[in-house]
């Protein structure tokens, strides 16, 4: 077996020469009119090797894979191939040098942005009420701060679960953008931390505030390019670094960062925030950071910074006119009218600073069938968001209770996948989905019992709505337009998720342990477990006939192109799963020939979504029938040892 030096080389080495090739083939596609689509299946083979090549150069289980790295075998036999490919491809001499660096750097900076918050930007500012949070940007801190006359270089507002820190946060980030002017060397950037990213925010979030300043400037930093050329992920100190180099061409940069204590783990997180407040390195920058009132997060940022607390008269006075709004602008609450006053006083009064809180009492007014239960509804509020929770998951028939568990289950499980554009999942796919689940091959027949209108009645304010037409990753990322709360359609494009992140807290809390709704227990680890398990059961059972490609919009399409990208540890520690995942990529499958449409889509149309999707895709454009059947066994299993050592 070759050793570890040898095989790191040869990594680096056949790394390197892909890099070269996927290169070379996107400039070709941007610079030519046209390019041969044989330029663009070479993009995308070259990508998902290099992905499988990274992956196994990453991996300390080398010894599942030992024949890879042998003489005349699999490794250096696609390294013999790649250098003769790029032997093939066309020369990019010639070509405009002013096209050639724009599309370098656009290239660097898809490159860099590895999470792309925009998404829950536009949805946070989609929820902004006129004339609330006005007080940030009129109080002394503030003005302080964004004219650079504090010495204090950061920002923290801190408040409970619900209280509209991250609606706060939209409103300061659109502030600063009409302040900012990159032409006079004044630049913004944000990023939001957020739960359903399950990781450690530092890198991204250094990522995604540089990438974005980058554009701004239209400049790239030497050593930056350095990196990307190298093919190596940057590190934290790689992009502290580049950030300093940055500010060179700045007069000041304006950084708004929100929920810091979503970070999983934020430990290196607050770190950086403090390193960035205090170094001199970085005097030109100004933070605003959010988060809840975590004993480490105060630890960190309260000596450093101008600390608001989100439990102030102000706030008081933003829900009321919230309220005031929402009764107004509400169909359904038309009937009680005359009690609008009476109404607004009461959960005003009893909102405690928690906006998320008041919302959940209207949708439950806004359910009420029978006008003599008002008066009892608001003399028995709920005192908090918990014992909110738990009466709405009371109130649950005992009939629905499996459908709403497979719901949210698969709400949270799509949020918890490998996606970059956080809108949530397609209404139409996830009825499809979870009909399917509950009724299995019979599913057809009850398309009538699960719709629209049931979802939003027996899950009431446990999810939201979004409004996206068209294709989601057309705006992706630069326009924000688009994104609305919720118009009339058919589901074609509605999308899904949670209303809230205490939906999620209180689901894997103490509370459901409660004797009336014990069923709804779950863990972040369970809930991955079974999503796993229903996506790679209904990929395999996916028509072999079938032509859709929309892993947007189509259940099958989504299954099967997903079921790439689940966390291999969890497969690794389950047995079923198991079975599951080498049924999923043995080619010999019925379900197997539907990869090769859906990976032809990736490459030739849907940019973005090769950034996830290509990246784990396991198929190989079809194999010409002849030959399919003396390359099945080995293509499985190296297609399997693959995954494994990922």
């Amino acid at each position: 077996m070759a050793d570890p030096l040898s095989i790191g080389a040869s990594v680096l080495a056949f790394i390197g020469l892909a890099d070269r090739i996927i290169r070379t083939c996107k400039y070709c596609i941007e610079a030519i009119e046209d390019a041969p689509k044989d330029i663009q299946m070479v993009l995308g083979e070259a990508t998902s090797l290099r992905a499988i090549i990274d992956s196994i150069g990453e991996s300390s289980a080398t010894s599942l894979v030992p024949n890879l790295h042998e003489q005349n075998g699999p490794i250096e036999s696609c390294h013999s191939c790649l250098a003769s490919l790029e032997a093939l491809l066309p020369p990019t001499a010639g070509q405009s040098q002013t096209g050639k660096r724009q599309s370098e750097t656009r290239e660097i900076i898809r490159w860099l942005e590895r999470t792309n918050p925009s998404s829950l930007h536009n949805i946070a500012f989609s929820k902004h009420e006129p004339l609330t949070t006005a007080w940030v940007t009129n109080s002394s801190q503030w003005k302080a701060w964004v004219s650079l006359a504090s010495e204090t270089r950061l920002i923290w507002i801190y408040g409970l679960p619900g209280a509209g820190k991250t609606v706060l946060t939209s409103y300061v980030i659109e502030e600063l953008e009409k302040l900012c002017k990159p032409a006079n060397g004044s630049v913004c950037s944000y990023y939001y931390c957020h739960y359903s990213h399950n990781q450690d925010e530092t890198v991204p979030f250094l990522s995604w505030i540089i990438g974005q300043v980058c554009r701004q400037i239209s400049w790239i930093p030497p050593e930056l390019k350095r990196l990307h050329d190298r093919g190596c992920d940057p590190t934290s100190a790689d992009l502290e670094q580049n950030l300093e180099v940055i500010l060179q061409k700045l007069d000041s940069l304006y950084i708004t960062i929100d929920a810091v204590d979503e970070s999983t783990s934020r430990e290196e997180l607050l770190s950086l925030i403090e390193t960035m407040t205090v170094d001199k390195r970085f005097e030109k920058i100004r933070i605003l950071a959010t988060s809840r009132q975590y004993f480490d997060i105060e630890q960190t940022l309260g000596e450093i910074s101008e600390s608001i607390s989100m439990s102030n008269a102000m706030v008081d006075a933003d829900i009321r006119r919230f309220v005031h709004a929402r009764l107004r602008s509400s169909h359904r609450l038309k009937r009680w009218h005359d009690r609008f006053d009476e109404i607004e006083e009461i959960l005003a009064a009893m909102a405690q600073g928690m906006f998320r809180w008041a919302e959940c009492q209207i949708q439950a007014i806004e359910r009420l069938r029978d006008q003599s239960k008002l008066q009892q509804l608001l003399s028995n509020l709920p005192k908090d968001l918990s014992e909110t929770y738990i009466r709405i998951f009371e109130a649950i028939p005992e009939d629905d209770r499996p459908l709403v568990r497979r719901i949210l289950k698969w709400i949270i499980g799509h949020s918890q996948a490998a996606w970059m554009y956080h809108v949530g999942v397609n209404a139409n796919l996830l009825i499809s989905a979870v009909t399917y689940e509950h009724f299995g091959s019979e599913a057809k027949h009850h398309k009538s019992i699960i719709d629209l209108e049931y979802l939003r009645d027996i899950c009431s304010c446990l999810i939201t709505f979004r409004y996206v037409p068209g294709d989601i990753f057309d705006s992706w990322p630069e326009d924000p337009a688009g994104l609305h709360a919720g118009e009339a359609t058919n589901g074609q494009d509605l999308y899904v998720s949670l209303a809230h992140y205490t939906v999620l807290e209180f689901l894997v809390s103490l509370h459901v342990f409660q004797p009336n709704f014990t069923f709804f227990a779950m863990s972040l680890e369970l809930i991955r477990l079974k999503f796993a398990k229903s996506v790679l059961k209904q990929a395999l059972a996916a028509d072999q006939e079938g032509t859709s490609t929309d892993w947007i919009h189509d259940r099958e399409a989504y299954c099967l192109t997903l079921g790439c990208a689940l966390h291999l540890h969890e497969i690794l520690a389950d047995t079923d799963l198991q079975d599951l995942f080498i049924r999923y990529v043995n080619p010999s499958s019925p379900h197997y020939s539907r990869f090769g449409p859906i990976q032809s889509k990736i490459i030739q149309g849907d940019e973005y979504s090769e950034l996830y999707f290509l990246r784990y895709i396991p198929a190989q454009i079809r194999f010409p029938k002849a030959a399919r059947r003396e390359t099945d066994a080995r293509t499985s299993e190296c297609k399997i040892n693959s995954h494994l050592s990922g």
